[in-house]
């Protein structure tokens, strides 16, 4: 592999592009303004989908006033929308996309193109002989954060609050059509929705008390903490990376997480029936925003869970690395994907790229190779 990506380069011209991109906007062209766009590019056709665009604040993270924190909007989804629940009840998906999506920076894919691979690679002849239907719901929400000052912590916090809008949505889709599995893919940071998701269940009444599980999870290159897998809280705040200083001697139970990291394994372990986490050790993108350091501290996307944690019962990991092809176009628009869009030298090997996991693109809109989706679905026939 002739690669060029020394670490506080890349940083330091992730930062420079992305402050470029923002202060090409217009001064006048508000977030919500520039979501109205995109929520009308990803309506107009017949995908089944949920959106939260245009809920919170992308300077701020805050939801915006007057907006429900578990509202959403959704068109064309069976069971809601139109009267029939799906026809194979064991083949839905819920897919959640990850940072910046729908932007104008250096991650410029759309939500509709991602939604439309997912569905091509999950249904691709290879993994889906007999041609079934497989039921992709896109879960769009407001990832392009528009901030100056700390943009990947806001995205963090409102990847986390939209786990309310997320649960909401399953509750309300299972409650219509209880006969339908739900599986959960998420990729990047996308994952903090899900787990997110799965902590409000975890704690929802009506959903523990009708006894309803998510059929399966994968997580795809997850932009979360190695350790925030785990089901020991105190996993979470021993790690002096992570903000807390609590007295051992002096702490109380049940222990109070007020930061983004949060300890999701027993949520995991009791609502869904299997966790899988699929990582790759070369993923570019994560180890940019996950630099190695002294305390193994990583992404769980890029290391799998961190050693030692107290995991959870259903939890499998997977190293895909071998699965993700070395190309630097995923999207098929002709434009290397970020970071390679922007370093000079610099081309993906083998599992490197983070934006193909669900697949690549070629230039005539056809699909060239379904990414880790096939092991997915591959996952799904085992269970």
């Amino acid at each position: 592999m002739n690669k060029f990506k020394p670490i506080l380069l890349l940083s330091f011209l992730f930062v420079f592009v992305y402050i470029i991109g923002i202060e090409l906007q217009s001064p006048s062209q508000t977030s919500f303004n520039i979501f109205e766009n995109t929520f009308a590019e990803t309506t107009n056709n017949s995908q089944p989908l949920v959106v939260t665009v245009g809920e919170f604040n992308t300077t701020t993270g805050k939801l915006i006033p007057r907006h429900s924190p578990i509202a959403y909007n959704a068109s064309n989804i069976p069971g809601l929308q139109k009267d029939d629940c799906p026809q194979n009840p064991d083949k839905t998906v819920i897919y959640i996309h990850g940072y910046a999506v729908n932007g104008k920076t250096f991650a410029s894919e759309t939500s509709s193109d991602i939604f439309n691979r997912v569905k091509l690679s999950l249904e691709n002849k290879t993994n889906n002989p007999k041609n079934n239907t497989i039921n992709v719901i896109g879960f769009n929400w407001d990832s392009n954060i528009l901030a100056k000052d700390k943009p990947w912590e806001i995205a963090k916090d409102i990847a986390k609050k939209n786990g309310l809008k997320l649960a909401q949505f399953i509750l309300d889709f299972k409650n219509k059509c209880t006969d339908t599995d739900i599986r959960l893919i998420a990729h990047s940071l996308g994952a903090r929705v899900t787990l997110s998701s799965l902590d409000i269940l975890h704690n929802s009444p009506e959903w523990n008390a009708k006894n309803y599980t998510v059929k399966s999870v994968h997580l795809l290159g997850a932009a979360v903490d190695n350790e925030e897998i785990t089901k020991n809280p105190f996993d979470i705040v021993k790690d002096p990376m992570n903000g807390y200083s609590i007295n051992i001697i002096e702490m109380k139970y049940p222990i109070s997480l007020d930061k983004i990291k949060y300890a999701y394994g027993q949520a995991v372990e009791d609502e869904v029936e299997k966790f899988y986490n699929f990582f790759s050790p070369k993923d570019d993108s994560l180890e940019i925003f996950y630099p190695p350091n002294e305390n193994n501290d990583g992404a769980l996307g890029l290391t799998g869970a961190e050693k030692g944690i107290s995991l959870p019962n259903n939890y499998i990991e997977t190293n895909v690395q071998s699965q993700i092809k070395p190309f630097c176009d995923a999207d098929g628009h002709n434009s290397c994907d970020y970071p390679y869009n922007i370093v000079l030298y610099s081309r993906p090997g083998q599992g490197d790229n983070h934006f193909g996991y669900i697949g690549f693109m070629d230039a005539n809109g056809k699909l060239k190779d379904d990414g880790v989706m096939g092991e997915v679905v591959k996952n799904w026939g085992s269970e």
